[in-house]
């Protein structure tokens, strides 16, 4: 198995929201769970860090 994670930085997720509040055109990328997950970034990130050591075993690397 692979893992594959893509994370962007706070700063660029808060760029990326702050364009999407002031560009008109961005405005359909806007949904309601993005303030949540912005504000929840730094508890992903943890979760994501605790996900990758749990499943990190001698069993899970072999070939």
């Amino acid at each position: 198995m692979l893992k594959y994670w893509f994370e962007g930085s706070m700063e660029e997720q808060t760029r990326r929201f702050e364009s999407r509040i002031e560009d008109l055109r961005k405005h359909w990328k806007q949904n309601p769970m993005d303030l949540e997950s912005h504000r929840r970034w730094y508890d992903y990130s943890r979760t994501k860090v605790r996900m990758f050591e749990a499943s990190n075993t001698q069993w899970a690397t072999r070939n």
